[in-house]
């Protein structure tokens, strides 16, 4: 899928939940973004500090109130691997809607695709992570979560939809 330009609107109290710079949508559906940068069949992934569960993790995190998923990833990407993104290069590749059967939360993932060239990337949070990994894309190690292995799945297969349940 190439989309270069989409339109993102949700129904939602606009009250704060707080009064951080990254407030969250007050919203009973999370939205999420995630960063593919793909090279020679491999991924970049951010391992974790033990303390935050270990494992990996892809450039990303949740759209704040009164940005759209494209200004969330260019600040993800930014705080957590000192990369710029043009945003008319991003390109969103696959939606998924993820649901949880314990608490019965939804989410709605936006993962989108970005070229890049090895070296380009380094940890600007190193408390959080640990360093950069390039995951051959092929074999997905079991400490990345099952819903974002589907989804690195599906962009590389070029499925633009799925549906993902805990």
């Amino acid at each position: 899928m190439n989309l270069t330009y989409f339109s993102f609107a949700i129904s939602t109290n606009k009250t704060m939940e707080n009064k951080s710079s990254t407030q969250q949508l007050n919203s009973d559906v999370k939205f999420t973004v995630r960063l593919i940068l793909e090279q020679a069949n491999h991924v970049v992934a951010l391992r974790r500090r033990k303390k935050l569960g270990g494992g990996f993790g892809l450039i990303g995190g949740t759209v704040s109130l009164g940005e759209t998923p494209a200004d969330a990833l260019v600040r993800e990407t930014m705080e957590e691997v000192g990369l710029t993104l043009n945003k008319k290069k991003l390109v969103l590749s696959h939606i998924q809607y993820k649901m949880t059967s314990i608490n019965k939360k939804a989410g709605i993932v936006f993962f989108f695709t970005y070229p890049i060239q090895k070296g380009q990337v380094g940890v600007k949070e190193p408390h959080k992570f640990k360093d950069i990994v390039w995951l051959s894309a092929k074999d997905m190690p079991e400490t990345l979560s099952l819903s974002l292995a589907k989804g690195i799945d599906c962009v590389l297969k070029g499925i633009s939809y799925s549906e993902f349940q805990q």
